[in-house]
């Protein structure tokens, strides 16, 4: 079979992605679900992933948000049990817990899309406060790349 008929392999969905799809929102808002935003093509490619895959993710991270005059995906109302939105709460409620949460979020997307670029001790101190805000089973393992 050719290299192009060949079944691509879903991607599964890391810490990291987690975190860095949740900035992209923080940053970007409902402008983030847009397939021609040309930071979300750039980010998407960086994560090997498409910009529906994005999109889609951040729509799940709206579906989380009381503040977001949109539904989510497919109108679902606020809260909605869908597995994507089940995924997504515990990031979103860790990233709305404090300023400096929050901030920590945005700093790891802005270096990851490379609008700065985070010293390895800073990056390291970013991601710390990211694993320990988010509560989810098995815990949370950002790794830092350098």
């Amino acid at each position: 079979m050719s290299e192009s008929k060949q079944k691509r392999r879903p991607h599964r969905w890391t810490h990291r992605d987690f975190a860095v799809s949740l900035g992209y929102y923080l940053l970007h808002g409902k402008n983030a679900t847009s397939l021609e935003n040309e930071t979300g093509i750039r980010l998407s490619k960086k994560m090997g992933i498409s910009i529906n895959s994005l999109s889609l993710r951040v729509a799940n991270y709206i579906s989380c948000d009381p503040k977001a005059e949109s539904k989510g995906l497919n109108g679902r109302p606020k809260g909605d049990d869908g597995q994507g939105h089940r995924r997504c709460q515990p990031w979103f409620d860790a990233a709305k817990s404090s300023s400096e949460v929050e901030k920590a979020f945005v700093r790891l997307t802005e270096h990851e899309i490379g609008r700065s670029v985070l010293t390895h001790d800073d990056l390291e101190s970013t991601i710390e406060i990211i694993e320990k805000s988010v509560k989810i089973e098995g815990g949370v393992d950002i790794e830092a790349i350098g």
